[in-house]
């Protein structure tokens, strides 16, 4: 189903979530503990509605999913309005991503993964720029 470098492009883009993770803990103001269950509910929704789909991915594609559940709760600890929206897109880009890869792939999937990407990845750049 894959070919070349899937494992090597979903962990890059893994290590950048981790990344966003670190720098956006530094300005982590508030537990919204109310949000957890939220953005589980929605993490594991969208893992059990591709679970049957995932063949050998499974354990990677979980791992991902978490890591990008924790990027969107820490980020929406923060005040910063660009960075709440941006990793907000994230999540929406690659659920749409993975939707698309391995349940049912379309052209609108793929033009909507590339413009919430976009938008999002400008969205976290403006946020940490006007945060210093």
């Amino acid at each position: 189903m894959f070919k070349g470098g899937f494992i090597s492009g979903l962990s890059s883009f893994l290590l950048a979530h981790i990344l966003y993770i670190l720098s956006f803990r530094a300005y982590f103001q508030k537990k919204n503990f109310y949000i957890l269950p939220l953005i589980g509910i929605f993490v594991m929704g969208l893992f059990g509605f591709l679970f049957p789909h995932l063949g050998p991915m499974k354990i990677p594609v979980l791992a991902y999913a978490i890591t990008i559940g924790t990027m969107l709760y820490i980020a929406l600890g923060t005040t910063n309005k660009l960075l709440i929206l941006g990793a907000t897109l994230c999540v929406l880009s690659d659920s749409i991503l993975a939707i698309n890869l391995f349940y049912k792939h379309s052209i609108i999937g793929s033009l909507g993964v590339m413009f919430t990407y976009v938008m999002a990845q400008y969205m976290l750049v403006r946020g940490m720029i006007n945060i210093k």
